[in-house]
């Protein structure tokens, strides 16, 4: 039996979530469009907007968490999360003040 380690979990989850869209593009003509050939509507849908936007998907959450350890790590708290230091509560205050301003 073959266990899967995170990275090609990863990649896995990558090349899925590249096929799923308005456009449901086949698993095998996302790797095709990849690795092979980049001609046609498929290719084009895949590199232009797909894939820019499932990198910048893994590049929020890697930034997300590297925040998270950071917070842990400065305060000392395994559990720690953003409402233990009012960066929550700030994020609320400024979503109300920036509605309030807001004309209407």
């Amino acid at each position: 039996m073959y266990k899967f380690n995170s990275h090609s979990n990863l990649v896995f989850g990558i090349i899925l979530s590249i096929s799923f869209g308005a456009k449901n593009i086949r698993f095998t003509e996302v790797v095709n469009s990849i690795f092979i050939s980049r001609e046609g509507i498929n290719s084009q849908i895949i590199w232009d907007i797909r894939i820019p936007r499932v990198l910048s998907a893994a590049l929020v959450g890697a930034y997300l968490s590297v925040s998270g350890a950071i917070l842990q790590g400065i305060t000392r708290n395994p559990l720690a999360e953003p409402s233990i230091i009012g960066i929550t509560q700030g994020a609320i205050f400024t979503i109300a003040v920036f509605l309030a301003m807001k004309k209407a």
